[in-house]
């Protein structure tokens, strides 16, 4: 359950987000809008909407450098915020509802995909 916690908490505190270009706040909303909660039934499920809310992250905050960078801009803190609400409510379904653990995700192929978005994020914006 600790890696599981790992992943989210990550996700949380490095939400940074959006160019303004290429990531609008409008195409940000769409994309975690098309993960629906009460979809979320199975192991893979969980890992799949994490893995899309990682995905989004970094393709919209390829332009930043820095959390900082991200935070004093109007558009990232908007889609921190979004983002964030959204790491929270799959991660209610997983582990609450659903009481999932580690053990329950591993071998999902978004599994993979999510760790190593993780590390992007990271080694990028890390403390």
């Amino acid at each position: 359950m600790n890696h599981i916690l790992t992943l989210l908490i990550t996700l949380l505190s490095i939400s940074s987000f959006a160019q303004e270009q290429e990531y609008s706040l409008e195409y940000v909303t769409a994309v975690l809008d098309s993960i629906k909660i009460a979809d979320i039934k199975e192991p893979c499920d969980c890992s799949d909407g994490m893995e899309k809310i990682a995905d989004i992250m970094v393709k919209s905050m390829e332009g930043y450098t820095s959390r900082q960078q991200i935070m004093s801009d109007t558009l990232g803190v908007k889609i921190v915020n979004i983002t964030t609400i959204k790491t929270q409510q799959v991660a209610k379904r997983c582990q609450g509802e659903l009481r999932l653990t580690d053990n329950d995700i591993y071998d999902c192929e978004s599994f993979k995909l999510l760790e190593e978005k993780s590390k992007v994020l990271n080694r990028k914006f890390g403390n």
